[in-house]
């Protein structure tokens, strides 16, 4: 203690300092100390259920968008299915029309080949009935008068100028 005088130090104020710097302390320590530490644990706890939270929300998401990606292709496919029998379809329709257009044509060249031929023998008939008239006619001028062979050829090419002119 001796050497604390020499020092120029009191020991009994160097007591009271320290008795005062525990009591200071013990009060820091109840009052200040120990709610300032609850409210950084507190405040570490919720960063710590932030961070949880976030990485949550996070994992949903991805989960989001593989489960969107996957809708999405599934969408795609359906909608490749849908154009791929839109497009049958078309062909089909097509194809029936092809037909259709074929019978028609097929059934008008037939009546066209139907009345040709029904034009035809009605102008063979016609022919025939003219060519039969015209060759009574000549038989009857033939057996009018006695020809000559000059008038015979004279009256046959009458007949084929009369024929060729109707």
């Amino acid at each position: 203690m001796e050497l604390l005088t020499k020092l120029g130090i009191d020991y009994r104020l160097l007591i009271a300092q320290f008795v005062n710097f525990l009591i200071l302390f013990l009060i820091l320590r109840l009052f200040i100390f120990k709610p300032v530490l609850k409210i950084l644990k507190d405040r570490q706890k919720k960063v710590k259920a932030s961070l949880l939270k976030a990485e949550k929300i996070e994992q949903e998401w991805e989960k989001f968008k593989q489960a969107k990606e996957s809708k999405l292709k599934q969408l795609r496919q359906q909608e490749e299915e849908i154009l791929k029998i839109a497009e049958q379809k078309a062909d089909e329709v097509q194809r029936k029309k092809i037909q259709e257009t074929e019978v028609k044509i097929l059934t008008s060249v037939k009546k066209i080949k139907l009345d040709i031929e029904q034009e035809r023998m009605k102008m063979l008939t016609e022919a025939k009935t003219e060519i039969k008239s015209l060759a009574k006619v000549l038989a009857a001028k033939i057996l009018e008068s006695e020809l000559t062979d000059e008038k015979r050829k004279g009256l046959i090419e009458e007949t084929v100028m009369a024929v060729k002119q109707r």
